[in-house]
């Protein structure tokens, strides 16, 4: 066979294998090949949308200024688009099998594909005949082409709103063609928002509109992924498929916050890979809401906006009044001494954008903070502000090295095998803010050891052997510190089951 015969057949061999794929492969449970396919979709289907339109152009200036020599280029257009709408439609049937996306919207942008593969064969089909103007055929051409223009725009307008949730077309829409088509007022910037007065509305006005622009192209009530919608206050209380998404009045415990400071190259990351992180303005603005009580309804003059919060609202920047670790004068860490402790399998990342401050965790709990994580770690110790050891089989002698970490701000030792005598290592931690020992065998005599931390404001004792004499002690020695002892009972003097 000659090799120009088979760059004519190995278009329709591909085509076909897809096809037999597509037949015999489990929509319910897809193997990954078939949504790595799927991905190529939003890049596939831009080529025939382009060749297409300019072939329905061309063609309707070939008519108008009786250009006759445009005739060959437009039959190559229409085939070439013909071939691309295929493709793409067989690489949307994958990413069809991908959750997330909202099913009646997915149906009839589907059904449009499919028919704009089809309409540009069959105008493809009767071009090749050159029927002449006025004629049967030239009028089913016509025809064709209005419709597949149609389709075309119907089609993409729904795979913009699939891809970036529904009004992404009339976001920014002029108002006087909103008004035309009552689609009301846009909505407004959130930094515009921010310099409101004081009764602008802390959901409303700032944290609606951050998660409007940032979130809910793929978490709103007709596209729910992962079973989430933050489009409205009762999709943001109901959670997901893995629970909750916020702790009023605790945004370090909140999973929505989590994800937002996860890196930007982690799976769990959001916004996911591919669209633009929150800025730090964005993210304080959503932790202070939750710090203050998840309210949909509170107004900014009823709350206590923290002095970044208020460096947000003046529009300063924001080395201008920083507070706490941030007011000192940290120099990064050595890039070096960063890829010698990741090397050791420790977790390193930055705590945010031009910030010299390092989050620590251990990538393995059975195997944390050896001694030659502990040697890698005194090598970035100015720099590490939270550390994560909680769940890990790390040795209480080990723990020595917290107190070579002078600017830690929070540190997670649940279910560890902690002990009193380790909480020594913390009493000269003054910026230490957030502790968690929930699930050790820490008791009063420990608690001795952090009356002294001035800034401690959060600490978590579940399941531990303190008893509430030692907690009071503590909380006369840190008044401004949140105690959590988690949910404690009732205890049930006598048997009343008899009444019964």
């Amino acid at each position: 066979m000659k090799k120009s015969t088979y760059w004519k057949i190995a278009p329709f061999g591909i085509i076909a294998i897809a096809i037999l794929f597509l037949i015999f492969i489990n929509p319910a449970d897809p193997p990954n090949a078939a949504l790595f396919i799927g991905r190529f979709h939003s890049m596939v289907v831009h080529f025939p949308i382009g060749l297409l339109l300019l072939a329905i152009l061309l063609e309707a200036l070939a008519r108008v200024f009786h250009i006759e020599h445009l005739a060959s280029t437009i039959k190559l257009l229409l085939l070439a688009g013909a071939a691309g709408a295929v493709a793409a439609v067989l690489a949307g049937l994958f990413l069809e099998m991908a959750p997330g996306y909202e099913a009646d919207t997915l149906s009839l942008h589907k059904r449009l594909g499919i028919g704009i593969a089809i309409l540009s064969f069959i105008a493809y089909g009767v071009r090749l005949l050159d029927a002449p103007p006025g004629s049967i055929l030239y009028r089913v051409y016509a025809g064709a082409l209005v419709v597949l223009c149609s389709f075309l725009m119907i089609g993409g307008h729904l795979g913009s709103t699939l891809t970036h949730g529904p009004g992404y077309l009339t976001r920014y829409m002029p108002q006087v063609f909103r008004s035309a088509l009552g689609l009301g007022l846009p909505a407004q910037d959130w930094a515009a928002r921010m310099a409101a007065t004081a009764d602008a509305g802390i959901y409303s006005d700032l944290v609606q509109p951050i998660l409007d622009s940032r979130c809910i192209s793929c978490h709103n009530a007709d596209q729910p992924r992962g079973g989430l919608a933050l489009d409205t206050p009762e999709g943001i209380e109901e959670g997901g498929e893995d629970g909750p998404v916020l702790v009023a009045g605790l945004a370090s415990e909140s999973e929505i916050m989590r994800r937002i400071l996860l890196p930007p190259d982690h799976t769990g990351h959001m916004p996911p890979e591919g669209k633009a992180p929150l800025t730090a303005p964005e993210a304080t603005l959503i932790r202070w809401w939750i710090d203050e009580g998840a309210s949909f309804d509170q107004k900014v003059s009823e709350a206590a906006p923290s002095p970044l919060v208020e460096q947000i609202f003046a529009g300063l920047d924001l080395p201008e009044h920083r507070t706490g670790i941030f007011a000192l004068e940290i120099a990064p860490a050595d890039s070096t001494a960063i890829r010698a402790a990741r090397a050791t399998r420790l977790a390193v990342i930055s705590l945010g954008e031009n910030e010299p401050f390092l989050q620590v965790r251990c990538a393995s709990a059975s195997d944390c903070l050896n001694a030659e994580q502990t040697a890698a770690l005194r090598l970035i110790a100015p720099q590490v502000v939270w550390l994560h050891l909680g769940r890990t089989e790390v040795a209480d002698s080990a723990l020595a090295v917290l107190a070579a970490l002078p600017h830690l701000t929070r540190l997670r030792l649940e279910s560890t095998s902690v002990s009193d005598a380790s909480l020594v290592h913390l009493s000269e931690l003054q910026y230490l803010e957030y502790l968690n020992l929930y699930d050790t065998s820490v008791s009063d005599s420990g608690l001795q050891h952090l009356s002294a931390l001035p800034s401690l404001r959060s600490l978590y004792l579940w399941e531990t052997d303190v008893t509430s004499e030692g907690v009071e002690g503590l909380r006369q020695a840190l008044p401004d510190a949140e105690i959590n002892l988690g949910l404690t009972l009732p205890s049930v003097d006598e048997d009343t089951t008899s009444a019964l």
